[in-house]
């Protein structure tokens, strides 16, 4: 039997670990040394094995974001190649440090090489200190805070200091006092998913515009949950209509729960952010012990 063909430009992962805050009041609520802190750990493995598709972490307050080789290179650049769970979390956590001091910009992969080889500091991934110069040091990985709103450009990874009116709002969104838990976790998981569903919509629109009689979306999710359908194995790629009616978006997005699952709150925000940008979102169930990360 051959393999299973797929058509989809670009496929994504995102898996919510929403009953965790990635940062506290006094710093990010994770630590190299303490990588079972809010599940960095279990979270960690995924990306190892997520032979290099991009895959967002999505914390109740904030977005881990892999995406591109770029990390790839620079663990092969180091002789650090073993996507070990403890080898991620050492990838991971500088720029979740880094996120946590206001920075909004990646380095790239030759930022990283020249910052590691310069004989005036003694930086390296494995280095106790802050980085050499601003950023978020490990290239490949960008941290996004929700309490960053609009103002935080991640697609073009500007790098900006934490504003006065930034720790404002990260304040109110965590201790606004007429709303209570549920409904300050779902704002923060809505700001999460439509930051990234706007990248997608960039991404979208930079296409080529499809004919009128073809659908017009180039992205959809992929939900697992319990109560979605469940599925059939027909065929081994896509069926599409000879006349090309309704062709095959380009870009899919697959959702499953961390250690803990998505709550029920948490999957109608996930729904209602979707169908607000216009994007499709399937659900479906994979089993009893298949949703999970």
């Amino acid at each position: 039997m051959s393999e299973w063909k797929s058509s989809f430009d670009d496929q994504e992962t995102w898996i919510f670990n929403t009953a965790y805050y990635l940062f506290g009041k006094k710093g990010p609520n994770v630590a190299s040394y303490s990588s079972w802190w809010s599940r960095l750990d279990e979270l960690a493995k995924c990306v190892g094995l997520s032979t290099g598709q991009a895959v967002r972490l999505v914390f109740a307050d904030a977005v881990v974001h892999i995406e591109g080789t770029d990390l790839w290179y620079w663990m092969r650049f180091l002789g650090q190649t073993a996507p070990s769970e403890q080898q991620m979390v050492k990838m991971l956590v500088p720029n979740i440090a880094a996120a946590w001091r206001g920075h909004r910009k990646t380095w790239t992969l030759q930022e990283a090489r020249d910052a590691y080889n310069c004989p005036d500091s003694s930086w390296g991934p494995d280095s106790y200190g802050e980085p050499p110069k601003p950023g978020q040091p490990t290239p490949g990985v960008f941290v996004w805070r929700n309490s960053w709103g609009e103002a935080a450009q991640d697609a073009d990874n500007m790098l900006q200091p934490q504003t006065p009116s930034d720790s404002a709002a990260a304040e109110k969104l965590v201790d606004a006092p007429d709303l209570d838990f549920d409904a300050l976790l779902h704002r923060g998981v809505s700001a999460n998913v439509a930051c990234f569903l706007r990248r997608l919509e960039g991404r979208d629109s930079s296409l080529d515009k499809p004919a009128s009689n073809v659908a017009t979306s180039q992205s959809f999710g992929v939900l697992l949950e319990y109560s979605g359908a469940d599925l059939q194995f027909l065929a081994r790629h896509p069926l599409t209509a000879p006349d090309s009616i309704g062709a095959l978006p380009g870009t899919c997005v697959t959702m499953l729960g961390g250690p803990k699952g998505i709550s029920a709150g948490v999957v109608d925000t996930i729904r209602q952010t979707f169908k607000d940008h216009g994007i499709p979102l399937l659900e479906i169930a994979l089993g009893e012990e298949q949703q999970m990360a």
